[in-house]
């Protein structure tokens, strides 16, 4: 939740995407949303890139994780653009 968004800034090393909480998971051929609910569970939702290819499997798995955080922000979750802000 403290990581910053796709400029470029605080992402991981290893991060192949650009994006927070998306990866590319090369054993099941897709891309995966990853976020934390407000359970404290760990979610992750795949989008295969065999049936959707590979740039709009890329931009489901962003657009989908966008979503959900706007909709656990909505119910206060504390997910925020800016950490610390």
């Amino acid at each position: 939740r403290r990581s910053k968004s796709h400029t470029g800034r605080n992402l991981r090393k290893n991060n192949t995407t650009g994006f927070n909480g998306v990866v590319l998971v090369s054993g099941r051929q897709a891309y995966s949303a990853t976020w934390i609910d407000l359970d404290g569970k760990l979610r992750n939702k795949y989008f295969s890139i065999n049936k959707y290819g590979l740039i709009p499997a890329l931009y489901n798995a962003i657009n989908y994780r966008e979503k959900e955080i706007a909709r656990m922000n909505q119910q206060g979750a504390g997910y925020a653009e800016r950490p610390g802000k």
